[in-house]
């Protein structure tokens, strides 16, 4: 579930763990030509996409001159607001992007550093009826926080 987060599709060792995960969608390809440009020279553009499903993606730029570019992508209707709290404590909200109201029994994993050369502490927490929920007796914020539902995983890891 989370392990995509981690995953760097540009790695090329990360991307052959995940190549054989990944399904084409040929109905959302697109082929854009940029004419007018010196093969040195630098340029921005813009790419619109279609609306996708909730998803975890893996775009890939490519051109005659260059070896492919990876980018991964993520479709989630989910994310996390934290509020530090005297004595510790952190309060967390998962919300719906779309209408901002909190999401009941969303789970969150946050992920500790214990320090050099330590494996790191992982917290799930499971929200109440308001979608809420609090980490206490905790000295310092994670360093990656993963919100999910059982409809919804793909929420990307956020840095506390």
């Amino acid at each position: 579930m989370h392990y995509w987060n981690d995953i760097n599709p540009n790695n090329n060792k990360e991307w052959l763990k995940i190549k054989d995960h990944c399904t084409a969608l040929p109905e959302y390809a697109q082929t854009l030509h940029f004419s007018g440009h010196r093969d040195y020279e630098h340029f921005d553009d813009t790419l619109h996409l279609a609306a996708l499903p909730v998803g975890i993606y893996v775009l890939e730029f490519s051109s005659p001159q260059t070896p492919p570019t990876r980018a991964r992508y993520h479709v989630s209707g989910l994310r996390v607001i934290a509020q530090s709290l005297p004595h510790l404590k952190t309060r967390y909200v998962v919300v719906d992007v779309h209408t901002g109201h909190p999401i009941p029994q969303a789970n969150l994993r946050l992920t500790y550093s214990q320090g050099w050369n330590k494996p790191d502490k992982i917290v799930e927490l499971t929200c109440d009826a308001k979608g809420e929920t609090c980490a206490d007796n905790v000295p310092h914020e994670p360093y990656k926080v993963f919100a999910f539902t059982s409809a919804d995983k793909y929420c990307p890891s956020t840095s506390g």
